[in-house]
């Protein structure tokens, strides 16, 4: 699975300055995220993401975050159609805080509103949608509510990613792949995933189980292991135009074991 693409290519912070006339499109438009096949989420999105989508984690340079896979191939989100539209029934928050984002400078513990200038959904000139500035340079009621928005995701990303990280450094998360066999015979790998093992899981100590039951992130490891059966729904949505699967979806382990570590 190749790494998710940044969606911001020109973030700029917000300013009365720069943007006074600006607005935002009411119309939701997900072009933006149409090379995506894996998205950042919540750990307070896992019940409703694992109804319908496969929660994964990523690992690169031993930071883990959960994602969920929204599609099987390189580069194509099969949740985003030709117009723009979102066609699944859970869009994470990092889809909807854009063209937001809060963003700060190194050593600097200030955060700032910035907006994706390149987003087609914003319009320079303020004849559509909703202005970004009052007539006083104040916050319009769409820039509130972005920046309550963008700072509530924050402080769950630093949530989420403290979970990860301690399934991380528990020795929980394996590589795994998924493979997708057709009738014609063709093959497809999905790798540079992982998931959480369930002989690890089973195998962790008692004191460290006890921990993830009170602190609720045992659930989250059972709604990501639930989850986990969605694939084969992508699977088949990635054949819709082709034969049929000859052979089921297969999810594998395919890492090494690794030594279990205790947090420091």
């Amino acid at each position: 699975m190749p790494r998710q693409l940044g969606l911001y290519e020109r973030p700029v912070p917000v300013s009365p300055g720069r943007h006074r006339s600006w607005s935002l499109r009411a119309e939701p438009d997900y072009r933006f995220a149409a090379q995506l096949n894996a998205i950042a989420v919540m750990t307070a999105e896992f019940a409703e993401a694992a109804r319908t989508l496969p929660i994964v984690f990523s690992v690169e340079q031993e930071v883990a975050m959960p994602v969920v896979v929204v599609g099987l191939e390189n580069g194509r989100n099969s949740l985003v159609d030709a117009e723009g539209g979102w066609t699944g029934s859970f869009i994470p928050a990092s889809i909807r805080r854009y063209p937001f984002v809060l963003s700060k400078t190194p050593n600097d513990t200030t955060m700032t509103l910035c907006v994706d200038e390149a987003f087609v959904g914003l319009d320079p000139t303020g004849a559509t949608g909703d202005r970004l500035f009052d007539v006083d340079d104040g916050h319009s009621p769409r820039l509130s509510k972005a920046i309550g928005f963008a700072a509530t995701l924050q402080q769950e990303h630093a949530r989420t990613q403290a979970f990860a990280q301690r399934l991380h450094t528990l020795g929980l998360l394996e590589p795994a792949k998924l493979t997708i066999t057709t009738s014609d015979g063709s093959v497809r790998h999905l790798t540079g995933f992982y998931h959480v093992a369930r002989a690890r899981l089973a195998a962790t100590p008692d004191a460290d189980l006890k921990a993830l039951l009170v602190s609720g992130e045992l659930e989250l490891i059972f709604l990501h292991l639930q989850s986990l059966g969605s694939f084969e729904t992508l699977a088949r949505a990635l054949v819709a135009e082709a034969p049929k699967p000859s052979e089921p979806t297969t999810f594998e382990s395919s890492g090494k074991p690794k030594a279990r570590r205790r947090p420091s």
